[in-house]
């Protein structure tokens, strides 16, 4: 029985698809910022997009079990300062 080896792997880079989806990264971080911030959207699209904004920019939250070296939810939104009075608090 002849041992077949997989052809080796084409690095990240070198895949168009992956520099074509690459490419929108900017306007794809907007469409969910401006979905968290359109207060006729669904609250829960909305919390979603925020939860998808802080998992990119902070990491996932630690679990209770676990250790993380990565801020909690409440330290990053207790680092960005009170909040402005005017801005509605419900999603």
């Amino acid at each position: 029985m002849s041992r077949q080896t997989k052809p080796a792997a084409e690095p990240e880079e070198a895949r168009p698809d992956v520099s074509a989806a690459r490419s929108h990264t900017g306007a794809a971080i907007e469409t969910m910022a401006e979905i968290m911030r359109d207060p006729k959207a669904c609250g829960a699209n909305r919390l979603r997009a925020a939860n998808w904004l802080l998992e990119r920019a902070w990491g996932r939250a630690a679990s209770e079990s676990g250790e993380s070296d990565e801020p909690s939810h409440d330290e990053i939104l207790a680092s960005l300062g009170p909040r402005d009075p005017a801005t509605p608090t419900a999603l």
